[in-house]
């Protein structure tokens, strides 16, 4: 029966994934990502100083 056993932890392991992913694709996702406003001009990446380049 060794291959009987390990045929049903693959068909076990195979139904906890499906269900995991059943469950995780229940959440409601946003429609449009929305994009974080553009910084002011003149703003420098952190870490960099303000000289010519």
């Amino acid at each position: 029966m060794r291959y009987g056993n390990q045929f049903l932890l693959t068909a076990l392991a195979t139904g906890l994934i499906a269900g995991v992913v059943t469950a995780n694709s229940g959440v409601v996702q946003p429609g449009v990502p929305v994009a974080p406003p553009p910084p002011p001009p003149g703003t420098v990446a952190p870490g960099y100083g303000p000289g010519p380049y």
